[in-house]
């Protein structure tokens, strides 16, 4: 059935400042609206039932939009609203998807391990519900901040950063953003506003993919709209336009993400061709660019390779998916870091384990021998 606009779905409920409810199926529950985060992203606590004994509380991110009728009729912030009403809809329908994959196995291992590894980096939504005019996200904390935050914070952007982040942590970063880029397009999901700005961290540490206003539902068809994005990640055919593929253009903000994290400095600043640079990075490339910069030498091949076919302003000779992305040597290689950094940390608990363990069956031999003495 399709999807219905929350205009249509308005309720007639007036206006909660400081909880909001959300309904299921079966249950409806309340979320409390506890400190404001941004102007339009609360933190709560929302009631669920792990059982059939209580309630339990677990803290959420509540993102509070306007609706009203003019700026839908305008083109303005109601089309974005609904935009992301619709693709959190499908996300949801992912979700649900991915659950019954791994609980089933009825897929193979491949496609099993798009949804598992892609799905933890994608913001998780829980439900959506609308209140008198505001549209309501009910959806995952993340107490690390968005990306953006995080690298101004360190220090990182800018010309001459004090603390560039290394080549290791980028491509880190770059490999959980691909994997969750993978997981929307196999869904039919291209983002369209990928910036760090739309980044958030977990509390683990992973990188989580948010804000789906500019997104579309239809990643498999060309698309002529114009992408009312941050223009320093948007891909220079998106704003042409003239028909273009959504995916190559999801690449291109995920090499202009690569790039800022490796230099703090945007490859373009605007993506039109008679802004100052575009011909400059259409003639020599990506490369060239970092090459003039005195940067080039500061990366491994691998690295400056991927960033040169990510970032080719020409979409047709740029990688043409994620899975392109994955497969390319810098990011096997860094998948291949991740499984032993891992290994390793297994191996760490393990050895911890088994040292507590001897360490109390020979407090119990102390023990039994002090016992033997008295008798």
């Amino acid at each position: 059935m399709a999807a219905r606009s929350p205009l249509q779905q308005r309720s007639s409920e007036s206006s909660i400042t400081n909880r909001t409810r959300t309904v299921s199926e079966s249950t409806s529950t309340w979320v409390k609206l506890t400190r404001r985060l941004t102007r339009q992203v609360y933190v709560g606590s929302m009631e669920v039932l792990p059982d059939a004994v209580g309630m339990e509380l677990f803290q959420v991110a509540v993102k509070v939009r306007a609706l009203t009728l003019d700026s839908v009729r305008n083109g303005g912030g109601g089309h974005r609203t609904w935009q992301e009403w619709r693709t959190v809809q499908r996300l949801l329908e992912l979700q649900r998807e991915t659950d019954n994959h791994i609980a089933r196995r009825s897929t193979s291992r491949s496609t099993d391990r798009i949804f598992v590894d892609g799905r933890r980096h994608i913001v998780r939504y829980y439900t959506t519900n609308v209140e008198s005019e505001s549209f309501r996200l009910i959806m995952e904390y993340c107490p690390g901040g968005d990306l953006l935050s995080q690298l101004i914070s360190r220090g990182a952007l800018g010309p001459q950063p004090s603390h560039r982040v290394s080549q290791q942590e980028a491509r880190h970063w770059v490999l959980q953003l691909a994997r969750g880029l993978r997981y929307l397009h196999t869904g039919g999901i291209a983002h369209r506003d990928l910036c760090p700005e739309n980044i958030l961290i977990s509390s683990t540490g992973d990188i989580k993919i948010c804000n789906f206003g500019a997104s579309t539902t239809r990643a498999t068809e060309p698309c002529r709209d114009r992408v009312s994005g941050n223009l320093h990640y948007t891909a220079p055919e998106a704003v042409s336009g003239t028909w273009y593929d959504v995916i190559r253009a999801d690449v291109w903000s995920l090499g202009a993400v690569f790039f800022v994290l490796l230099t703090g400095l945007p490859l373009l600043r605007l993506p039109f061709p008679e802004c100052r640079g575009f011909e400059l990075v259409k003639a020599v490339g990506c490369k060239g660019v970092l090459r003039l910069w005195g940067m080039d030498c500061l990366f491994s091949a691998a690295t400056l390779d991927l960033l040169a076919k990510m970032l080719t302003v020409d979409p047709a000779k740029r990688l043409q998916s994620m899975k392109e992305v994955l497969e390319h040597p810098a990011m096997l290689a860094t998948a291949r870091n991740e499984i032993i950094a891992l290994q390793s940390d297994t191996d760490k608990v393990l050895r911890k384990r088994q040292a507590e363990r001897m360490l109390t069956a020979r407090r119990v031999q102390i023990d039994d021998g002090a016992s033997s003495k008295c008798e």
